[in-house]
């Protein structure tokens, strides 16, 4: 073999070098890796301070104000109340007269770890009505571009380890190239931590590999630090347990002697799950919490949100033509949008080709072995959760194992862009392929970098994730409604942490409603009226809106766009519309330059004739 082979040849097989360009291999100059963690940097800067338009994760908002609650010493607090949790709640043995400040609709490590950050920032809780970017949104963003550039450290580390600096430098700038993981670090959802998480336990179970493959010694340190690891991610994530357990077997079933791998895998799962269901049966007197609903929406028709929003507390029937249905649906789902659950990262999706490989290095096939079988745990988790269809989307998690996906796949792009290598030494036949993988990856966000920087300064603090988050004016209902009272709305989530009030999400039905508001008549915390967003008013279709999630509340839907015809369907439908005073938040302008109110308040009185 010549004296000079691409860097991933010292993975190939041994029986199967691959000769490159003749020549002594040299190291790539450290200007140029400085050059890509400053543009790491420069990257996230950018996302986070100039193009950011605030959070727009649900779940991330939800555990930003629970943060923020247990930051003001409400330790089993959240102002953000789901219809079944308070069911639940109702229905256990103990008094109800926390109902309207306890829900367990989170995992509670992301919470844990905002809520030190909360205390630290808490001067910048108020919000400035004079910017429409909440400080805390950008605090928030800040922490998940840093586990996002830690996971990118970790990455960069392990593909150094495993084939040679060239491949870690291009697997970092595909990384970094890929928006969409820029959109979910700033978004505010806990899969960042999750992704950090993932790469810390996936380099312990590189290192596992190695120590096995060399016949040395696991130890007890071993064990215990992925069992701390399975624990903290089960801990992080609803999806996660799927894909830990998945690892976990993995590791038991490709890492020689790593049978305490696997078991310290499962038994920190174990420790984790039990924690959830003590949590649930100390907050809810329910061991399941509203993990039941997640549960329910597989076997019924309707999603995990809509049992969310039942406080009946009725067990639907269960049909199993259905649920066959709503899982050929999801596995429909899953193959046909791989791209974007791949978060538009091309080597990812060929990191299948690596299982036709068998590469040198014998602790690179097996964690590539784990990373597969941990996917297969993910995809059978999608199929029958669901919640595929947007690659940021809160129950996406396909994302944990892209960093190292991305590895392998470029890994074994340059094994076959090596077989076509010449004596003749141009960048083109060294890393040809690799650049074009970078390119392919990292063209979205390149062609759109210049737009948003530019949108971004100019309109600084003005910059919105609108529809359907308005933050500055959901933030005047903080002055509208009093601490003790309570909101109902379809994005209960938004008003307690931007409005810093309790809400609870639209029941399904008006019975559910009127039971909802004499408990909270009960408890002393009366109901101050009703948000509603373009979550619920801005559909596509007519009839979607009428036999949709939120058919019920038809009439109170159709109100605020029909106010922007000059018609009051308050004054026409006075027994069906629970609170008649209407303010409009925001809107939306239609194709002749019409407004049209989109984000309205409904309420018991007239509350907003004092505010400037």
């Amino acid at each position: 073999m010549s004296g000079r082979s691409i860097g991933v040849c010292r993975a190939f097989p041994s029986g199967n070098m691959i000769q490159a360009t003749s020549g002594q291999h040299a190291e790539p100059q450290p200007v140029y890796r400085w050059l890509l963690w400053c543009a790491v940097v420069a990257l996230a800067f950018v996302q986070a301070f100039v193009s950011f338009r605030g959070l727009d994760s649900a779940a991330g908002m939800e555990q930003a104000q629970a943060a923020r609650e247990i930051a003001r010493g409400n330790y089993t607090g959240t102002k953000m109340v789901s219809p079944m949790a308070l069911e639940h709640f109702a229905q256990s043995e103990g008094a109800v007269s926390a109902t309207l400040g306890r829900d367990a609709a989170q995992p509670p490590l992301p919470v844990l770890v905002l809520a030190p950050v909360m205390k630290l920032t808490e001067r910048w809780w108020p919000f400035d009505g004079s910017r429409r970017v909440y400080v805390m949104d950008r605090v928030v963003a800040c922490l998940g571009v840093f586990w996002f550039i830690m996971t990118l450290v970790l990455v960069h580390g392990m593909a150094k380890r495993l084939f040679d600096p060239v491949l870690a430098n291009f697997t970092v700038l595909v990384l970094a190239l890929c928006l969409p993981f820029w959109e979910m670090s700033v978004g505010g959802s806990s899969r960042a931590l999750l992704l950090f998480l993932g790469a810390v336990y996936l380099h312990r179970l590189l290192e596992a590999a190695r120590r096995g493959h060399e016949d040395e010694v696991m130890g007890w340190g071993m064990a215990l630090s992925v069992s701390l690891l399975a624990m903290l991610m089960t801990l992080t994530h609803w999806m996660a347990p799927w894909l830990v357990a998945a690892l976990g077997l993995g590791a038991w079933m490709f890492i020689p002697a790593g049978a305490s791998i696997g078991a310290g895998t499962l038994v920190g799962l174990v420790l984790g799950m039990a924690l959830l269901v003590a949590r649930n049966q100390y907050l809810l007197g329910e061991p399941m919490g509203v993990f039941k609903a997640l549960l329910l929406g597989v076997m019924t028709p309707e999603e995990a949100a809509h049992h969310m929003r039942d406080f009946a507390g009725a067990t639907p029937t269960f049909y199993f033509s259905q649920l066959i249905q709503r899982l050929n649906g999801n596995l429909k789902d899953v193959f046909g949008n791989l791209y974007a659950l791949f978060l538009g990262s091309v080597p990812a999706l060929l990191g299948f080709i690596s299982l036709l490989h068998r590469f040198r290095n014998p602790a690179v096939n097996s964690l590539r072995n784990i990373v597969f079988t941990g996917w297969l745990g993910v995809l059978l988790a999608s199929v029958l959760f669901g919640g595929q269809r947007d690659e940021v989307g809160d129950f996406q998690i396909h994302a944990v194992l892209v960093p190292v996906l991305t590895m392998f796949g470029l890994a074994v792009l340059a094994v076959l862009w090596a077989r076509m290598q010449t004596d003749l030494r141009t960048l083109w036949k060294e890393h040809g392929i690799l650049l074009l993988a970078v390119l392919v990856s990292g063209w979205p966000m390149v062609s759109g970098l210049y737009s948003g920087i530019t949108a971004g300064m100019f309109f600084k603090d003005r910059l919105a994730q609108w529809p359907p988050y308005m933050p500055n004016r959901i933030a005047l209902l903080n002055s509208m409604v009093e601490q003790k009272e309570v909101i109902v709305s379809d994005q209960p989530w938004a008003v307690a942490w931007y409005a810093d009030r309790t809400a609870i999400w639209l029941p399904k039905d008006r019975a559910q409603f009127e039971a909802i508001q004499q408990l909270a008549a009960r408890e002393e915390k009366p109901v101050a009226g009703l948000l509603i967003s373009p979550i619920s008013s801005l559909e596509d279709r007519l009839h979607t809106q009428m036999t949709g999630p939120y058919g019920e509340w038809a009439e109170l839907i159709f109100r605020g766009p029909v106010l922007g015809l000059g018609l009051d369907m308050g004054e026409i439908l006075k027994d069906r519309l629970p609170f008649r005073a209407a303010f409009p938040l925001t809107f939306v302008a239609r194709p002749d330059g019409k407004l049209v109110p989109a984000l309205v308040f409904y309420a018991d009185r007239v509350r907003w004739d004092q505010l400037k």
